[in-house]
């Protein structure tokens, strides 16, 4: 189980953790009152660090919609 986010219950005052987060395909968007929505950073987040070995985002397209290479291809291009 990986925690991705976690939703904090203000009436139980609880915690329950989450193995998704709001940009999993699927995930229903609807605000609750209720609850507070925490998401870990790595998991939302959509930048390159260093040369990108560590990237976790979820771009995988350029600006102009072509779809990007694979960081461990050397194909088409050589990093």
């Amino acid at each position: 189980f990986i925690c991705r986010a976690f939703a904090y219950d203000r009436v139980t005052k609880r915690c329950h953790w989450l193995s998704f987060n709001s940009l999993t395909n699927g995930v229903r968007k609807k605000q609750d009152h209720a609850f507070d929505l925490y998401e870990k950073k790595d998991y939302v987040r959509n930048c390159i660090i260093g040369k990108g070995a560590d990237y976790k985002g979820t771009i995988s397209v350029t600006k102009s919609g072509i779809q990007c290479q694979a960081w461990n291809s050397m194909i088409p291009h050589e990093h």
